[in-house]
This record gives C-alpha cells, sequence and structure tokens, in this order.
C-alpha cells in the first residue's frame, strides 16, 4: 500500500511542477517517472525485506538467499528484466 501512495504522491507532483514550468499537463512524461519511481522502491523493499522473499521461494530449492540476492540484483538492470 506504501509503494502505492508513493506511486501516486509522485504522478501527482510531477504533473503539477510540469503545469508550473512547462505550462500544460504532461501526463505521459509524469505516468513515466511515477512508475520509475516505483519500481525503485519495490526493488529497494526486496532487499529490505530479504526474510519475507525467501519464505516465498519453494522448499525443494537449495541456497535461497542466493536466488533471492541473484534476483534482486538482476531486477535492478532495467535491460535484463
Amino acid at each position: 500500500m506504501k509503494l502505492l501512495i508513493i506511486l501516486f504522491i509522485t504522478f501527482i507532483l510531477v504533473l503539477l511542477g510540469t503545469k508550473i514550468f512547462q505550462g500544460n499537463w504532461n501526463f505521459l512524461f509524469s505516468g513515466n517517472l511515477g512508475m520509475a519511481v516505483f519500481i525503485i522502491f519495490t526493488g529497494l523493499s526486496h532487499f529490505k525485506f530479504q526474510k519475507g522473499m525467501e519464505m516465498m521461494i519453494p522448499d525443494f530449492i537449495p541456497a535461497k538467499m542466493f536466488w533471492v540476492y541473484l534476483r534482486d540484483s538482476l531486477k535492478s538492470l532495467p535491460e535484463l528484466d
């Protein structure tokens, strides 16, 4: 829920900023920047709540924390996601 609030607040602030500084409503830029901030915070939360991410991996997969770190590291590279 917090991430959704971050998405909406970023979108609204950037939308108001484009109206003030450019004179028009730039919905595309505001939405893109809002999603970028949302994805960054989502990636950071994966590193912060590693234990919860580890519990989502099935028991038959060994070295769960390795896979959590590998997935989070690859997620931070947009061209590989």
